[in-house]
This record gives C-alpha cells, structure tokens and sequence, in this order.
C-alpha cells in the first residue's frame, strides 16, 4: 500500500463548514500558480470543499441533522429542498471541476475561483436557513 492512501477503516478529514472550505480553496488559489506544488494543493482544496459539500447533503437528509428542522417546521421545507437541491448541484459542479492528475486543464483557476465563490453563496444559504429556523418570523415581536 502507498503512504498517498488512507489506511483502511479510516476516514478522511472533513471540513463541515463550507465557508471554511472555501477560505481553504481560496488560499490555495492565492499561491503562487509557478510553483509545481500549487495544482496539487488547489486539487486537495477541493476534495476538501467536496467532502464538505457531501457532508452538509448528509447532514440535510440525516434524522437527526438539520433535515429533523423541516419535520419539526412543515414552513422550513421549501427552503430545506431549495437547500438541498442547490449542494447536490454543487457537488456536481465540484467533481466536474476536479481535473485528473498531471496538469491542468485549460481554465483550471478560473473554474476553481469560481466554485469557491459558488461555495461561499450556498453556505450563506445554508446559514440563512439556520437562522431562519431557530429565529421563525415574528418569534421576537
């Protein structure tokens, strides 16, 4: 076995937040694109963004994680799917983004720079449906 692989029986380590992950990919992106190490430290950037990505949409269907809110408060679900429908199309977006190994593809950074900006806007989503449901409209009047 490579020293590259996971040992089995363990996992990954995951970033569940997804403005974190973005700040991740951001400060890979910011690096010096010259240096031979920036391809692979973008790429490890975001297999983070998209386990971050893939654990909110587990969090979301989970019983016991936020999908338990929209069960609790039927007026959270339309924003739940919303929610829902817009990480799984990130995560598509993600696994389209990351190229194979080797170089990279033509429009690499932009594609990267713009997943990180995608990322950024589905976690104030994702903020705004927790707040949303720990704070209902007209709970403070």
């Amino acid at each position: 076995m490579s020293s590259t692989h996971q040992p089995l029986g363990r996992r990954p380590d995951i970033e569940p937040s997804l403005f974190h992950a973005a700040d991740l990919l951001d400060d890979a992106l910011a690096a010096d694109s010259a240096d031979p190490a920036w391809y692979t430290a973008v790429r490890a950037a975001l297999r983070k963004c998209t386990l971050a990505v893939e654990y909110q949409l587990d969090n979301l269907a989970s019983g016991d994680g936020l999908g338990s809110l929209a069960s609790e408060e039927p007026r959270l679900g339309p924003a739940l799917e919303r929610l829902e429908r817009e990480l799984a199309e990130l995560l598509l977006a993600f696994w389209r983004c990351a190229s194979p190994g080797g170089l990279p593809a033509p429009g690499f950074a932009q594609r990267a720079r713009k997943m990180s900006s995608m990322l950024r806007q589905a976690a104030a989503r994702e903020f705004d449906f927790v707040h949303e449901a720990f704070n209902p409209t007209g709970a403070l009047d």
